[in-house]
């Protein structure tokens, strides 16, 4: 699968070794060995793929087995009438606060050895 084009379009992207920011910021996680338990546990994806998008930590939109990048384009068209004030409040809104809690209870995750009585 690949959201190349979009995010040319409007991600941030590095060109002549220069960073140029764009309206969003993609990021990408391989299913894999390592990261199953937090993209299946801690972030409780059904199926891979998944698209999501964010408004800091709050989950504005998801879609689950995309084949193409159309519903999160469509998404993006939406929100670009709204300003960002609006984008928050309505991402506070529809957020489940599952990243909010992964990343809260990684605050509480410390090798065992750390947690015996000494």
């Amino acid at each position: 699968m690949h959201y190349d084009r979009l995010a040319l379009e409007v991600g941030d992207i590095v060109r002549n070794r220069h960073k140029v920011e764009g309206t969003v910021r993609f990021a990408s996680m391989e299913y894999g060995p390592e990261t199953s338990r937090v993209i299946t546990e801690k972030l409780r994806i059904r199926g891979v793929p998944t698209l999501q998008l964010y408004s800091g930590v709050h989950k504005l939109w998801e879609e689950n087995g995309a084949k193409t990048a159309l519903g999160l384009k469509k998404k993006l068209q939406e929100l670009e009438s709204l300003s960002t004030e609006q984008i928050r409040e309505m991402a506070e809104e529809v957020d489940d606060r599952i990243l909010e809690s992964a990343i809260e209870e990684s605050f509480f995750d410390a090798p065992d050895f750390l947690k015996e009585e000494w």
